[in-house]
């Protein structure tokens, strides 16, 4: 009966591979939410720099000629793909 329960918990369902699997999950998947945290916080502040009280003349001009082609006569633009 003991050796049952040793294997159970070594190798059962709820073992320590199973544990050990866990904590390494649990570790890539906390990495993967710092980085999304970071993405999100700089769509954020983009966002904050587009509300109307705050609004960023040079965003607002980098926006206009990159979404709506707004350039002078005397202009040239050149697009870069990402």
């Amino acid at each position: 009966m003991l050796g049952y329960f040793a294997w159970q918990a070594e190798r059962g369902p709820r073992g320590f591979t199973y544990q050990k699997n866990l904590t390494e999950q649990l570790q890539k998947l906390t990495a993967q939410l710092e980085t999304i945290r970071g993405d999100h916080s700089i769509l954020e502040a983009r966002v904050a720099e587009l509300r109307p009280d705050a609004i960023d003349p040079d965003l607002l001009d980098e926006m206009a000629r990159k979404n709506l082609g707004f350039v002078s006569p005397d202009q040239i633009v050149v697009h870069f793909s990402n």
